[in-house]
């Protein structure tokens, strides 16, 4: 028998700039997702023990990701979307004895479907001094694994927001959370700058600023009418065949100096200063079009010397530019393989790059409109 007594939920996130260059102390430009997220249920049981079940809701390049065609009767393929369910169980007593380097050798031996929500939960025992014992966290997802969408940082926080619900008389601010949040993604990728946790966890835009005396900043609401006539899309190519964690430590191997992190920092401030916010959407100037898509390209060119944009991925993002768009991986893309997770793309015309995709075999979907005044 099961008693629930807590659920929440925590989105996704996207990088618009400064993948890479946040763990170099430069900002980032980063937003929710709300229609990719992570459900988190905590239950009472009759059990002595700690119960993880995930269930994965993923539509790889289905409904989620489904192409959307301009024309009526146009056929559109899909693949059938993917569901899986797993449990397993963890003797409270041994999970309190277990080190950091344990959950680490655990994660190199399982996966992180149970390694990860167990080590969140370490940690906030830690922080707070509980004694947990005879619940069942029922954790389900349907944001695709290594795919630059966040789903570590989602299925943390999901977590830390139920717990947190329960055990609601213990004081803990928000820079707390947001720093168990933190080194609990280390497990995943070796090191986190923290990007992908402040959109999901103030479920907004943000501005990052990797500089620790400067707080990360909400990017405001402007009050622009605006006429529609270009598109964010959000295309999906597969799984990266290689993960965060061995792509970060790849592009620490090169050594950049300095000036080429600086360099893609100026890029993203002009990203920055390019676009405003209205209700948690982007919007581009007239002005300030061409900055957008030329700080696009520019981002493109130095993540493409940074070797994780694979050679299929290059041409797809060449035809992009050759139709006067642009684009570029929103996630650490992929040193191997001719996958990259998911890519941003910019457009003024959907049926342009629907026929792309349909020709490299991707799927996508508009992120939101960007609405461009007077063009």
């Amino acid at each position: 028998m099961k008693k629930k007594i807590s659920h929440s939920n925590a989105c996704a996130k996207l990088i618009i700039s400064g993948e890479y260059s946040a763990l170099y102390k430069q900002p980032a430009i980063v937003t929710n997702l709300e229609y990719y997220n992570t459900q988190c249920s905590i239950f009472i049981t009759n059990e002595q023990n700690i119960k993880i079940s995930y269930k994965n809701e993923t539509i790889m390049d289905g409904l989620i990701t489904q192409a959307l065609s301009t024309k009526k009767n146009e056929k559109v393929a899909f693949s059938t979307p993917t569901f899986s369910e797993e449990s397993k169980v963890f003797d409270f007593t041994q999970f309190k004895k277990l080190s950091k380097n344990d959950f680490k050798n655990l994660f190199v031996m399982d996966n992180k479907n149970f390694t990860l929500p167990l080590y969140t939960i370490y940690l906030l025992c830690k922080k707070l001094d509980l004694n947990i014992t005879n619940i069942h966290i029922e954790i389900k997802s349907n944001i695709p694994f290594k795919c630059g969408l966040g789903s570590s940082a989602s299925c943390i926080v999901a977590i830390l927001r139920s717990m947190l619900s329960i055990y609601n008389k213990y004081q803990i601010t928000d820079i707390e959370i947001i720093e168990i949040t933190k080194e609990a993604e280390c497990l995943v990728h070796g090191e986190s700058s923290g990007i992908d946790i402040l959109p999901i966890f103030y479920n907004k835009p943000i501005i990052f600023n990797a500089n620790k005396n400067t707080p990360p900043k909400a990017i405001s609401n402007t009050n622009i009418q605006q006429k529609n006539n270009y598109n964010l899309f959000l295309v999906f190519t597969g799984i990266p065949q290689i993960d965060t964690k061995q792509n970060i430590e790849y592009v620490k191997k090169l050594k950049k100096n300095k000036i080429f992190w600086d360099t893609l920092g100026h890029i993203t401030t002009d990203i920055i200063d390019s676009i405003s916010i209205k209700n948690d959407r982007i919007y581009i100037e007239p002005i300030s079009y061409n900055t957008f898509i030329q700080a696009m390209k520019e981002n493109h060119r130095l993540l493409l010397d940074l070797g994780v944009v694979p050679k299929y991925i290059q041409d797809f993002i060449e035809n992009i530019e050759s139709t006067n768009g642009a684009a570029k991986i929103c996630g650490s893309g992929s040193i191997h393989g001719d996958k990259a997770g998911y890519i941003l793309a910019f457009s003024s015309s959907e049926k342009i790059l629907q026929s792309l995709c349909n020709k490299f075999k991707f799927t996508y979907r508009i992120l939101y409109p960007v609405y461009t005044k007077g063009i």
